[in-house]
């Protein structure tokens, strides 16, 4: 949605209207002491207005995509529903219960997501199969995993985002597409350091036609959110960790 014209208006108006009228004239000690209030009054309101118009932004959005992801769901599992009822009608009983397996094994992939425990992670992780499609995604969150403050989930779910963003600009996908494993674990249990690995089967990331430059730019923003990234196991891993514990934010 974004912050218009308009709302940068309001929110920086006044205080332009003050520093201007400030220097027009001459003023004496008086009427420079107002203004200056004034305009200090005016860049602090303005600042507040800023944030609360981003904080709202940012909650329509997660509630846009909160939206768009029970849609999917609704539509997947309506579909669902027609293909168990068309099995029935045309008497394939036989395929009705592998079917019912397929989606429990769907629900549990599903249950997996939700124990990353930071609400706009989960809702990322639920949703990206769908806003990034080019790839078919399987995640696994380690069983002893725990998230001990937000900040860890905040920093889980940028550079989460920020590298599959990187990945969806591949150009070179021309076989059927391809499975990455998204594994989320923690170094070691209780240490507050945290390990993302991405995993491609059946080609490797070095396959993706993404040039060293634009890797070694991935390489640059993760480290400035403080992650280290290595390309391990014959380039078929991608492994990033937090630069030590407790550094997130």
């Amino acid at each position: 949605m974004g912050i218009g014209w308009k709302k940068w208006t309001y929110v920086s108006g006044p205080a332009w209207f003050f520093l201007v009228l400030f220097c027009i004239r001459d003023w004496n000690l008086t009427g420079q002491a107002l203004i200056a209030v004034a305009l200090l009054f005016s860049f602090l309101n303005g600042a507040w207005l800023l944030s609360r118009y981003i904080r709202n932004d940012q909650a329509v959005k997660q509630a846009e995509q909160a939206v768009n992801l029970i849609r999917r769901m609704r539509h997947d599992w309506m579909n669902h529903v027609q293909v168990l009822m068309g099995y029935a009608s045309l008497k394939k009983m036989e395929r009705i219960l592998p079917y019912l397996q397929r989606l429990a094994g769907l629900a549990m992939e599903e249950r997996e997501v939700r124990r990353a425990t930071y609400p706009p992670l989960v809702l990322f992780l639920m949703g990206m199969c769908e806003q990034y499609s080019q790839f078919r995604w399987s995640v696994e969150i380690d069983p002893h995993f725990r998230l001990t403050e937000e900040k860890q989930g905040t920093w889980l779910l940028e550079v989460i985002e920020e590298t599959i963003s990187f990945l969806s600009h591949s150009s070179s996908i021309e076989s059927e597409t391809p499975r990455i494993f998204l594994h989320i674990k923690e170094v070691a249990k209780g240490s507050g350091q945290l390990v993302i690995l991405f995993s491609l089967h059946e080609t490797n990331f070095a396959e993706l036609g993404l040039s060293d430059a634009e890797w070694r730019r991935l390489r640059q923003i993760l480290r400035r959110k403080k992650a280290k990234m290595e390309i391990i196991n014959g380039a078929t891993d991608i492994r990033i960790c937090s630069i030590k514990a407790r550094s997130y934010g």
